[in-house]
């Protein structure tokens, strides 16, 4: 009941001009509290981090990356059990997010809205990864002005999010991005979409083995995660995927409406925060070709997805956008969520769903 109170409270206020940046934060403890009190049952992570937390208390050498190991090694320290460890976690993530968005947009209330009625299901379901993008959207909010201090603080963060997810690695892209392109043209910002999309297509009927030992020796270079590389030759054996096609549709047509809304108010363009979440999410296209991979990188997907409401964000604090110009983007999100999920009434996320709309 909580998760419904708080997101028609919300509702109300984004229909209310101004800031009212208190809203969100209520929004956010909320999401703090809903999250850090998962059931382990339908949480899908939630046991292995549990029992990954356990063999470290018995002394056994952690796969995770640094930075989520230092944590746990102080949480360890002080005796936190896990259930302890994740609510800290939880509370830092979000709170490094909900920091990084507002310096990026005085809308917040737009995006922990949207956020709240989808993506948050998913992305809190693995905290490492939750954690990496928290801190890379906090690290790419400082570049919104030039300087070497401001690239050295941005790629700081995005490093401290590689330390607790190595997709993160990704975004140190995303400075370089911002410092070769001053400013995004719509037709260059199609033209990079266009290029990822074709690579995904070749890759999907692609078929060869050199092709694809190739790839997974790539993978396993710069990946930790070696189940990566062996997806590649499952995907390779089982050829066309209608699935992977619904996913790259699903996130590629909202982004040809976020590019349609662009066109019609090009003035945006010339703003330097339009900018950086264009770049943004212009590196995220990257995951198109890597889902054809493997669908391990639909997360990529998904963090792209948080850009385009982000930019959604600041399309409608800088432009009386309409009613029915929202409803459209909302539906195509809600579409994306709903195939991201499995489109499966009995799914893990569905089910977590219903856990958190139900709890008090």
């Amino acid at each position: 009941m909580i998760y419904l109170i708080v997101v028609g409270i919300n509702i109300f206020f984004n229909k209310v001009r101004g800031k009212w940046t208190i809203i969100s934060l209520f929004l956010v403890a909320s999401l703090v509290y809903l999250s850090g009190l998962p059931d382990p049952t339908t949480t899908a992570d939630y046991l292995a981090y549990q029992g990954e937390y356990q063999n470290k208390l018995l002394g056994y050498t952690s796969r995770f990356e640094w930075l989520y190991q230092r944590i746990t090694d102080a949480t360890i320290h002080y005796n936190f059990d896990y259930s302890q460890v994740r609510l800290l976690l939880i509370s830092i993530f979000f709170l490094v997010m909900f920091v990084g968005v507002y310096r990026l947009t005085k809308n917040a209330k737009y995006y922990w809205l949207i956020f709240s009625l989808g993506l948050f299901f998913i992305e809190t379901i693995q905290l490492r990864s939750f954690g990496m993008i928290s801190f890379v959207i906090l690290g790419i909010s400082f570049l919104r002005r030039r300087g070497m201090l401001n690239y050295a603080v941005s790629t700081f963060f995005i490093f401290l999010g590689t330390g607790l997810h190595s997709s993160g690695y990704l975004f140190f892209l995303v400075p370089l991005v911002c410092f070769l392109v001053k400013k995004w043209e719509i037709k260059t910002f199609v033209s990079a979409l266009l290029l990822n999309s074709a690579v995904g297509t070749a890759l999907i009927f692609s078929s060869t083995t050199g092709v694809s030992v190739i790839l997974s020796n790539l993978l396993n270079s710069i990946s930790s995660n070696s189940e990566s590389a062996d997806n590649i030759a499952t995907l390779y054996a089982t050829g066309f995927s209608l699935f992977t096609i619904l996913l790259l549709m699903v996130f590629v047509v909202p982004l040809i409406y976020l590019v349609y809304l662009l066109k019609n108010n090009e003035f945006l363009l010339e703003d330097k925060t339009v900018t950086i979440v264009l770049s943004f999410i212009s590196v995220t296209m990257i995951g198109i070709p890597l889902l054809v991979l493997s669908n391990q990188y639909d997360r990529v997907l998904r963090e792209g997805m948080m850009g385009m409401i982000i930019l959604m964000s600041i399309i409608n604090e800088k432009v009386s956008i309409n009613n029915k110009k929202n409803i459209c983007f909302v539906s195509l999100y809600f579409i994306f969520i709903f195939v991201f999920i499995g489109g499966i009434q009995n799914s893990f996320v569905f089910q977590n769903i219903l856990h958190y709309v139900h709890l008090v």
